[in-house]
């Protein structure tokens, strides 16, 4: 904006220098001095009047000090003319002086009207900045108002839903808790029904055992045929591994009596029974658990498990 402002008188002021310059050109070109011709026998003398009068009269100058000075001569054609040139010269250049004066005026009166253009254009630019950081000051509040109530309205709704959220945490863990109870009471209800059912199981299973403990030990017992050098406090145990279907696979003496005519005819015993029917009538997995691998206790007195 500064430098607009300085362009136009800038401007104007060469202009100036340009007229005044040009004007003084023509002048000296067109205002040359004609060449003077004297003729030769005309002599012209300047005499200083007031020189003349402030020198002391000498007795000899009395009588010319009295004579009353003589009349200018007339001028002369030539002289005349150049006197007419010189006021012609003098009245151009008062006239273009004058120009040159209007012209210095004028350029100052629109380098003014420039200038207080300029400062109208400055003033005009200072407002409108004004105006416009008026209106992002306006703009900056507006946003940093809509920006604090969308901030409010944020923290509101995270609020809502950090209690919502606490809320359904609440309930989730008491319906987690209850159902984790209802889990306890279930599993504690199931645990009894299991354990009864085991133990009902168990003594089913003790029952069965033990009946085939007895219908085993009944028929080795009948089977058994004591020998002549058994005597009493003797005691052999036999390992008997059966079959599923009551066979008898394999007898071994896992305890010795010190006898052994006592341990082979507890162990032809066994053998000679061959096969424990009743055996195929109990469960597969309490066979294989209780009754697959049985041992035998034999004694003089009867069998002993």
């Amino acid at each position: 904006m500064e430098i607009r402002s300085y362009l136009v008188p800038t401007a104007l002021a060469t202009l100036l220098h340009i007229i005044v310059l040009g004007g003084l050109l023509t002048h000296w070109i067109g205002d040359a001095e004609p060449e003077r011709r004297t003729p030769r026998h005309i002599q012209a003398r300047m005499i200083d009047l007031n020189a003349l009068s402030q020198t002391p009269s000498s007795p000899e100058s009395g009588a010319e000090s009295e004579t009353p000075p003589a009349p200018d001569p007339a001028p002369k054609p030539n002289e005349t003319q150049q006197k007419q040139q010189e006021q012609q010269a003098q009245a151009e250049q008062k006239r273009r002086e004058q120009q040159a004066e209007q012209a210095r005026k004028a350029a100052e009166e629109k380098a003014r009207q420039a200038k207080a253009l300029a400062a109208k254009r400055a003033q005009e630019e200072a407002e409108k900045r004004k105006q416009a950081e008026l209106a992002a000051q306006r703009k900056a509040q507006e946003e940093a108002r809509r920006k604090a109530e969308q901030e409010a309205q944020r923290q509101a709704q995270a609020k809502r839903e950090a209690q919502e959220k606490a809320r359904r945490q609440a309930e989730a863990k008491a319906k987690a808790e209850a159902q984790r109870q209802e889990q306890a009471r279930a599993e504690a209800q199931a645990k009894a029904k299991a354990e009864a059912a085991r133990a009902a199981a168990e003594k089913r299973a003790q029952s069965v055992v033990g009946d085939m403990q007895s219908y085993i030990q009944t028929l080795v017992e009948q089977n058994w045929r004591i020998p002549r050098t058994a005597r009493n406090g003797m005691e052999a145990v036999v390992a008997i591994r059966l079959l599923g279907n009551g066979e008898v696979d394999q007898a071994t003496i896992v305890t010795s009596s010190g006898d052994a005519a006592f341990d082979r005819s507890a162990v032809q015993a066994v053998y000679r029974t061959e096969r424990f029917e009743r055996v195929a009538e109990v469960d597969p997995i309490l066979f294989e658990r209780r009754l697959r691998s049985i041992k035998v206790i034999f004694r003089p007195e009867g069998l002993r498990w």
